[in-house]
């Protein structure tokens, strides 16, 4: 508080809140330098000295000087300590492993091969080698500038009102700030990310809310009123490279990461909070990133299950990945503020990000050391909250387009059932199946250049991909899986260290894959089929989905228990299918008459719903061949069955039976799958205890006997030692 309020009130409210975080940062760096300076060497230092206090104790009593000197070093060990190994697990930033249960020579040894890993030794620009700090920041400097500070004439301009959206009302988007709304952003924001220059994280806001609120408050209150003069002092960023691979050779085999500004982070993080409610009705269903309540299964299942159905109906069709090049770099401010206008975004609310996007600067960090500034002239920042959901309603335009030439007959439908051709977005990933025509390609690039033209958001097309749908393989993820456990870490890991990575990453990284396909070992059965029940629940319950009119991934396992653990409340019959649903008094016409629909043919079985079924009859249609006794039995009572069966106006709701609401969870269908099944809570006791993971796993090895005792050791003929001390 006392460096905070050393600096004299100014009526720059930026530059006095940027002085404020100058001068708090620089006393805390001068206690860090008095305090923690040197930590390593003061740790060894008082280690010294406390031995031989031990070693001098043995011959002769300590006198009460050195007794006192002894307890005082001891705290001081203590409480440095602490802080060392905070430090070093900093550094290694390894989120699944907890403090403690590594060895002592594990972070060290992870931070110094992060610390080598990153540095930048030599470059290879335009066929020249360039080496040495002040050549690589030039090299970064010019590269950078030509991305952000390079700015393209726009030679063409969209006609939105004639093929986007509708326009909305966000008045409420346009509210003043208050402080409720910004610590509420506050404690959204993540915890323990790198700093920007400013040098300060989110935890500096949470723990000094008291001191800097009012501040803070009025920062906001500056901007609600539209003055960004100064702004830029609160609004930089700090570029730091990560390597793409091993052997990196020029600029573009470095992934850039960009470290805000504090201020510039919440300000945006306020904004996001505002937007993300009303994203999703303003982005075409196609698009699931970014947007709460899609994933990226969704453009997983809509890709995989339309090459499903084209290899089925045996239609020659092409799969088109795009690749963006630059994707958050290159967007053009007028045509993203030309995007928010039509979508009705409000005058205070395209001036905030004029405001964000006209004061950012960034500099390149190389190898520790801040470049010269570089001043924005387009694109966006890929560290703040909210310019993901702004590219998101950038490039939705690009559906829109595709969409309307679809609709007036320059690309053709997919399939004669579809009314557009299938596009899935995520972020900057795109997918567009096509017919594989010269001409109907030809038309594709002519659209992808003209999007380019207006928005800037280009396509790489020497990267992107035109071919048949390739078949799944699972290799790239194993070997992904393989990479992460590396020999020197597996070194340094023991058996409790080894199972958290395994607990909290491994089996994390093909949670994608298991939502979406089905795999074959029985050890991943149940699982499996929770995660896959999931897709046909959706199919059923939401017919906004866009893969709702494609067949869902499932299997017959799968499929068997959703239909036993649901039912349909009979509405207007346009979502019940007729044949395979639960809808006659709970029960399906599969299991009244068995006979009867296995003279239905499977596409009939699958496609048609109760209204299409009663309509002039048509259930009749689908019966073929020639029934036999029992089926003309069964046929008869479903005729007396049907004859008191009325639609309503109303739509059909599906229930599921393992939940009191009716609504389908994936943990309800877990617990269900295991009905009957006995459980032992004797796990527990190892598991749930407050030791540490290590000692966990060896309990767990002795409970099943399988520690390298003295007789499993003499039962395999391994050499042992007859006798131990501490046995009796």
């Amino acid at each position: 508080m006392v460096a905070w309020n050393s600096v004299a009130p100014d009526p720059d409210l930026f530059w006095r809140f940027f002085a404020r975080l100058k001068a708090t940062a620089r006393s805390l760096q001068q206690w860090s330098s008095r305090v923690i300076n040197n930590i390593t060497t003061q740790l060894g230092v008082a280690r010294e000295l406390i031995a031989r206090f031990d070693a001098a104790q043995d011959f002769r009593p300590l006198t009460p000087a050195e007794v006192w000197l002894r307890r005082e070093l001891k705290c001081k060990y203590l409480g440095l300590a602490s802080p060392e190994r905070s430090i070093a697990w900093q550094r290694i930033r390894l989120c699944w492993l907890k403090e403690g249960e590594a060895s002592a020579a594990f972070p060290k040894i992870h931070a110094s091969h992060r610390a080598g890993k990153n540095n930048i030794f030599d470059l290879t620009v335009d066929g020249h080698h360039v080496s040495g700090d002040e050549n690589l920041a030039q090299a970064a400097f010019d590269h950078f500038s030509s991305i952000l500070g390079g700015q393209d004439a726009r030679g063409f301009t969209v006609d939105l009102d004639a093929m986007h959206h509708r326009s909305f009302d966000l008045s409420e988007l346009e509210a003043p700030f208050s402080p409720d709304e910004i610590r509420e952003a506050i404690k959204k924001l993540p915890s323990g990310k790198a700093p920007g220059l400013d040098g300060f994280s989110t935890e500096f806001l949470c723990s000094c809310w008291d001191v800097i609120k009012h501040d803070l408050c009025d920062v906001f209150d500056k901007l609600y009123a539209l003055n960004g003069r100064a702004f830029q002092r609160l609004n930089e960023a700090l570029i730091t490279l990560i390597r793409k691979r091993p052997d990196t050779a020029s600029m573009f085999d470095y992934q850039p990461i960009s470290l805000i500004h504090l201020i510039g982070k919440l300000f945006t993080k306020v904004l996001s909070l505002r937007l993300a409610p009303r994203l999703g009705e303003m982005v075409s269903s196609n698009q699931s990133a970014f947007i709460a309540g899609r994933s990226v299964h969704v453009n997983f299942i809509l890709v995989q299950q339309t090459a499903r159905q084209l290899h089925r109906l045996g239609l020659p069709r092409a799969l088109l990945k795009l690749d963006i090049a630059r994707a958050f770099d290159s967007v053009s401010w007028p045509f993203l503020l030309q995007v928010l206008e039509h979508l009705g975004f409000g005058p205070h609310w395209r001036e905030w990000i004029s405001i964000l996007i006209s004061t950012a600067s960034t500099r390149v960090m190389i190898n520790g050391t801040p470049g010269p500034p570089i001043a924005h002239h387009q694109g966006l920042w890929q560290g703040d909250p909210v310019s993901p959901m702004l590219f998101t309603l950038a490039i939705d335009v690009l559906k829109s387009l595709l969409q309307h030439v679809v609709t007036t007959g320059t690309i053709r439908r997919h399939t004669e059932q579809q009314a557009a051709s299938s596009v899935s977005l995520f972020a900057d990933d795109v997918v567009i199946f096509c017919h594989p025509d010269p001409s109907e390609l030809s038309a594709v690039s002519g659209i992808l250049d003209f999007f380019g033209s207006v928005s800037d958001i280009r396509t790489n097309f020497a990267k992107c991909l035109a071919a048949p749908v390739p078949a799944s393989q699972l290799q790239p993820i194993i070997d992904k899986l393989l990479r992460k456990l590396a020999t020197w870490k597996a070194a340094l890991l023991s058996r409790g260290e080894l199972l958290a990575l395994v607990r909290q990453v491994l089996t994390a990284m093909p949670v994608h894959i298991l939502l979406a396909m089905s795999l074959s070992p029985p050890i991943l059965k149940k699982t499996g089929i929770s995660l896959r029940v999931r897709w046909l629940w959706l199919s059923a319950s939401d017919s906004s989905r866009p893969w709702s009119h494609l067949q869902p991934p499932t299997d017959p396992e799968a499929l068997q228990f959703f239909r036993a653990s649901t039912s349909w409340i009979l509405g207007n019959g346009t979502s019940c299918r007729f044949w395979t649903d639960k809808w006659m008094q709970g029960r399906s016409i599969q299991e009244l008459a068995p006979s009867l629909v296995a003279l239905v043919l499977n596409r009939s079985r699958r496609s048609r719903t109760i209204a299409a079924a009663l309509l002039d009859r048509t259930w009749i249609r689908d019966i073929h061949g020639s029934p036999g006794p029992e089926a003309m039995l069964q046929y008869v009572d479903l005729w007396r069955r049907l004859q008191s069966v009325a639609l309503t106006t109303e739509p059909d709701i599906i229930r599921w039976k393992w939940t009191e609401d009716g609504e389908y969870s994936a943990a309800s269908c877990y617990d269900a799958l295991f009905i009957g099944s006995t459980a032992s809570e004797h796990w527990r006791i190892v598991w749930k205890t407050g030791a540490p993971l290590s000692v966990k796993f060896f309990t767990y090895l002795a409970s099943i006997n399988r520690c390298w005792t003295a007789d499993r050791l003499s039962r395999r003929g391994l050499p042992h030692k007859l006798a131990y001390v501490l046995c009796s």
